[in-house]
């Protein structure tokens, strides 16, 4: 790879890509929406203005891209999209991508992000570049499903549990649920505080998802993202054990069509609901592997003032020779 140079993506260059042959990539942000299979330019409004890309140009092949979205607090970044040219090489596309991710995260660095995340299967080829580029594996997505039909019926045990849509209020109870069942390696990598347990407030838009909140006893034992299309529902789902009897009276479709595909995400560390999914007629279809490189911000300090300093020194004081002592009047000098 010669003369391999990056820039800054800009609304030309969408434009300009239009309709050219390209190998691509799409990654998941949260594994709810499956990723949007269109390029950035097939809507730049939302891609590019909260978002960030970059542009590599070679003198012999066509060129290759990567993007990346902020999340809402912003010292947070997905990479969403990487394209590169439909005639290079297998190891030329890879070369091509790992060098677009380090740069990426050097430029996030200086917009003051900290995290750089990647969502993919853990079986795509992606993962091992990725890895070489300086992202770390440190939890998994496990994913259960549930084919389209009438549903087994559910137990007739009297619920244990509320379930209802989440409050602004909740995000502390979310926050401590997930600090409950997190091991520490989750949580120094996702850096979560309970304002990313707010309400995203993008339901108005129609492209959020959903969140629900199971009430055990009067405290949060339980969280529900869901979205829903035309033959799929997804739903990624935590859970404290003490919420297995409320759990198990909401198996086998969590109150959604049953006629739709129903797929449900565990993080690996809630993985004790895989049992109750398995006996309500779920099977395992794989996992998602969930990536983060820490990157070095850039932080602005202003330059103290130097000011030209007479440095004081201390010279020994003259002393006075004692006068010789003199015998008193009549006496003998001693």
């Amino acid at each position: 790879m010669t003369n391999f140079t990056i820039r800054p993506l800009l609304p030309g260059d969408l434009l300009t890509g239009r309709g050219q042959p390209r190998r691509e990539l799409f990654l998941s942000t949260d594994g709810l929406s499956s990723p949007a299979r269109r390029p950035p330019w097939a809507g730049f409004l939302p891609w590019g203005v909260a978002g960030y890309g970059l542009l590599g140009e070679s003198d012999i092949h066509g060129p290759a891209l990567i993007y990346a979205r902020p999340r809402p607090r912003r010292d947070k970044w997905d990479v969403v999209y990487l394209a590169g040219p439909a005639d290079a090489s297998d190891d030329t596309i890879t070369a091509l991508w790992q060098a677009l991710l380090e740069r990426l995260c050097q430029e996030a660095g200086r917009q003051g992000v900290l995290r750089v995340f990647a969502r993919l299967d853990e079986q795509d080829e992606m993962v091992d570049p990725l890895r070489r580029a300086g992202f770390v594996l440190y939890s998994r997505d496990l994913l259960w499903q549930r084919a389209p039909g009438p549903p087994a019926a559910s137990p007739s045990e009297p619920k244990s549990g509320t379930l209802r849509p989440q409050r602004g209020a909740d995000a502390w109870g979310l926050h401590s649920l997930y600090r409950a069942l997190a091991p520490a390696i989750v949580q120094q990598s996702e850096g979560l505080t309970s304002r990313d347990w707010r309400p995203t407030g993008r339901r108005w838009l129609g492209n959020g998802p959903r969140a629900y909140v199971l009430i055990v006893a009067g405290e949060i034992k339980g969280c529900f993202r869901v979205t829903e299309g035309t033959t799929e529902a997804r739903l990624w789902l935590l859970a404290h054990p003490e919420a297995r009897p409320a759990l198990g009276t909401l198996l086998p479709d969590f109150g959604l069509d049953p006629m739709r595909t129903l797929t449900v995400l565990v993080p690996e560390y809630g993985s004790w609901v895989t049992g109750l999914l398995e006996g309500a007629g779920f099977q395992y279809m794989g996992a998602q592997a969930l990536l983060v490189r820490h990157t070095v911000a850039w932080a602005r300090a202003p330059e103290p003032r130097r000011r030209p300093v007479i440095k004081e020194v201390l010279e020994p004081a003259p002393t006075t020779p004692a006068a010789p002592a003199t015998a008193p009047a009549g006496g003998e000098q001693t």
